[in-house]
């Protein structure tokens, strides 16, 4: 049976590609198109063809693996494409594989195994006959032959040898050739109506198509215009009459069926080209001025959010630019967004808070990044001295030549402010920063002073602080030309590091009388560590001897003496109410064994003390016979050309400012 189609399909192609096929107009206009519009022709037939071959064999597979190969169809059409150049045969092959697709379509879902199911042997007489007379119908009026389905049809012999019916009985070749004939007729006015056809009805499409473009253009500019100008929208507003069409596009001189095609496309093109053109201006004005919106409140925001970002960042707050946002009419009172339309004001308000999050959050981080690129610092110090800066180059620590007997690593670290908490009294006026010298000789010149300088712009309530046992503690210090400079001996840079910080006290007052005093700066440091203070009038009165009572207060804030509750040693004294506030300081020095009353049961905390008694009393407290007062004397005048009264008698009494030279002296080292 494939055999046998495959002979039937073989014939119908040799009676389209023999003298007798199809001559298609060579009046018609020499277009490429004309190519494919035939090829697409020759293919659908091809196509039904091969769809009814397939089904017959139930043979399933796609239209594309069932066409003919590119070099096949040139061969078996090549006579009809003699003198074509490769344009004109690509655009053949084009609509030929068009055509087959859409007729091996049609003809596999047309299901011909059931619609013959009922005639067992004269299965395709009715399907041939009509194919063919379709064929030929179309053939004849593209040679503009008069219609003649009787002419055009092949005789009984030719039928009988193209469909092989010699081998089958009478009674069905009979059959076949009675029902072949009635579908050629059927088939061959169909063919030649649909010729007939044709030309009208690409006529008339291509005015649609054309005055489909032209109605397009022209309702695109009116329905803009229209909006612009505050019109409502009516697209008969200023379309053109059909005369008006006619004349401006010289229809006239074209077919009935064009201008028709023509003007019932341009009409139902510029209608909905009106409409859409009105709504997209519309849509377009409120998408500039909400897009204009919101890149304007963007730039705001970003600008914003970056300095929120700064402050954050500096006061150490946590990384939440949300706790910012505020309400959404505050924005539009800050920013005059009342003067805006409502769709004006949603847009800025969106666009300000999507670039406040943007500006914060990448300002924060980058502040973040900086600072930890920023963080620590080391180098190699030789014995010929040298300096280091911090990475943020806002504190430098220089070492001079022979401080240290071999090379040392010295290290800057810049630590983060979560580490430390500050009294109320302080304002920070740096960052923190770890000052650390690996020497493994331990060998070191405590003469030589390490010298820490940060830069400073503050007042004179600044210093240089030094953490010490989780409190912070004052190191004397020097304000000039735009730094804060402390001197420390090496000796007091800690195996572990030493964190140190300019902080400024707002509860430090100016001692007036000790501008110019000799002891000037262990007063001011013993003062602003809280050690010893002044007088309500700005004084401190450094050269006025110092009383029993006074020197045992300042001992106890120098050693940390826990002070007792029970004062019963100290009720003893007759003059035990003149204690106050030195009671517990008193009692803790009786009870230690530093001191002792008078014979006749009288403490007397008011009576100036003695350069004896206080060598007395600090060897008691240092458990210690090493010290001696004239030592403190000798440096003082070394160090301060300051020559001291004991010089003269030790039961001199000692004044403020020499008390507080001695300790500071004796106890610099814990710090």
């Amino acid at each position: 049976m494939i055999k046998k189609y495959r002979i039937i399909y073989i014939l119908i192609l040799i009676i389209l590609t023999s003298t007798s096929k199809i001559a298609f107009s060579e009046t018609l206009e020499e277009k490429y198109v004309q190519g494919r519009t035939e090829g697409d022709q020759l293919g659908y037939y091809g196509g039904r063809i091969k769809g009814l071959q397939n089904s017959s064999s139930k043979v399933t597979i796609s239209d594309y693996e069932a066409r003919p190969k590119d070099t096949e169809i040139l061969k078996n059409y090549e006579s009809y494409l003699v003198g074509k150049d490769s344009i004109y045969k690509n655009y053949f092959l084009l609509g030929f594989y068009e055509g087959f697709a859409r007729g091996y379509n049609e003809t596999i879902t047309s299901n011909p195994n059931t619609i013959y199911s009922k005639q067992e042997k004269i299965n395709y007489a009715d399907v041939l006959g009509l194919i063919l007379g379709e064929i030929y119908g179309y053939r004849d009026f593209y040679n503009k032959t008069k219609s003649n389905y009787y002419k055009a049809m092949p005789t009984e012999k030719d039928i009988i040898d193209m469909f092989n019916l010699n081998m089958e009985v009478s009674s069905y070749k009979n059959n076949f050739i009675r029902i072949f004939k009635e579908k050629f007729r059927e088939g061959y006015e169909i063919g030649y109506a649909k010729g007939n056809m044709d030309p009208i009805k690409e006529s008339y499409d291509a005015g649609i198509k054309d005055g489909d473009n032209l109605g397009e253009i022209l309702g695109n500019i009116y329905g803009a215009k229209d909006y612009y100008e505050n019109k409502t929208s009516v697209y008969t507003r200023d379309i053109p009459s059909d005369y008006e069409i006619q004349r401006n596009y010289s229809l006239n001189k074209d077919s009935t069926e064009y201008k028709d095609g023509f003007l019932v496309g341009f009409r139902k093109a510029y209608e909905k080209s009106y409409n859409a053109s009105f709504r997209t201006a519309n849509v377009n004005e409120k998408e500039r001025e909400s897009k204009g919106a919101y890149e304007n409140g963007k730039e705001v925001g970003i600008v914003r959010g970056k300095a929120f970002a700064h402050t954050d960042y500096l006061n150490e707050d946590p990384n939440n630019w949300k706790k910012h946002k505020s309400i959404s009419t505050e924005i539009i009172k800050e920013y005059n967004l009342v003067l805006y339309s409502s769709d004006y004001r949603q847009g800025f308000i969106s666009g300000y808070w999507d670039g406040f999050s943007e500006g914060y959050n990448t300002t924060y981080l980058e502040l973040s990044k900086n600072e930890s690129s920023k963080k620590i610092v080391s180098s190699t110090i030789p014995i010929s001295g040298g300096e280091v800066d911090s990475l943020d180059t806002s504190l430098r620590v220089k070492i001079e030549k022979g401080t240290y007997y071999n090379p040392v690593a010295l290290s800057i670290d810049t630590i983060s402010d979560n580490n430390f908490s500050l009294e109320d009294k302080y304002i920070k006026a740096s960052n923190f920063y770890k000052l650390k010298v690996s020497n493994k000789s331990k060998n070191l010149n405590d003469k030589k002073l390490v010298e820490v300088r940060f830069e400073y712009y503050g007042n004179f309530n600044g210093g240089i602080y030094k953490l010490v046992d989780g409190k912070w503690y004052y190191i004397p210090s020097v304000i000039e030309d735009g730094f804060i400079k402390a001197r420390i001996k090496p000796s007091s840079i800690k195996k572990d590091g030493n964190v140190y910080v300019v902080l400024i006290d707002n509860n430090n007052i100016s001692l007036q009388d000790i501008r110019n005093h000799w002891a000037k700066d262990e007063i001011i440091t013993y003062v602003k560590r809280n050690i010893i203070s002044g007088y309500g009038n700005k004084l401190f009165k450094p050269d006025k001897n110092i009383t029993r009572g006074e020197f045992l207060t300042i001992l106890s804030k120098v050693y940390g003496w826990e002070l007792p509750t029970n004062l019963d040693n100290v009720k003893v004294f007759k003059d035990f109410k003149s204690f106050e506030p030195m009671d517990k300081v008193i009692s803790y020095s009786i009870e230690k064994g530093y001191i002792s009353g008078y014979s006749d049961k009288t403490f007397k905390p008011n009576k100036a003390i003695s350069y004896r008694e206080v060598e007395i009393i600090m060897n008691r407290v240092l458990n210690s016979e090493d010290f001696k007062w004239y030592n403190v004397a000798t440096k003082m005048l070394y160090d301060k050309q300051i020559r001291c009264k004991s010089y003269d008698s030790m039961d001199k009494e000692i004044t403020r400012a020499e008390v507080t030279y001695m300790l500071y002296i004796l106890n610099e080292w814990k710090y």
